[in-house]
């Protein structure tokens, strides 16, 4: 499991030690606004935003034996953020879900 950290609209992932093998599962990383019509009108319907991603597309350098990886958040008001791995095989890995308190969200002013 990761060690996930909210703030200044974005949500790093922190892991020690870490080896290739917990890059490899996908990370999925659900935003859900305060007000749904902040969101683009294809996701209205989940009622979140999904910004699912590969460690590698976001990953951050870091000393040997450690995987950081930083995903942006949306800047819009945020109630919740649920995320964590998953496998096609295996299903959610592990998973943690955070209120609108735990989250440090900038606005764009």
């Amino acid at each position: 499991m990761f060690d996930v950290h909210l703030r200044g609209n974005a949500a790093s992932y922190l892991k020690s030690p870490c080896g290739a093998e917990d890059a490899r599962a996908r990370f999925f990383l659900h935003v859900f606004p305060e007000d749904a019509e902040s969101l683009p009108a294809v996701r209205r319907r989940h009622g979140f935003d999904n910004l699912d991603f590969g460690y590698h597309a976001f990953a951050a350098p870091a000393p040997a034996g450690r995987c950081i990886a930083t995903r942006r958040l949306p800047g819009y008001p945020i109630a919740r953020v649920r995320t964590g791995q998953f496998t096609p095989d295996d299903g959610h890995v592990w998973l943690a879900e955070f209120p609108v308190g735990a989250v440090e969200h900038e606005q764009k002013r």
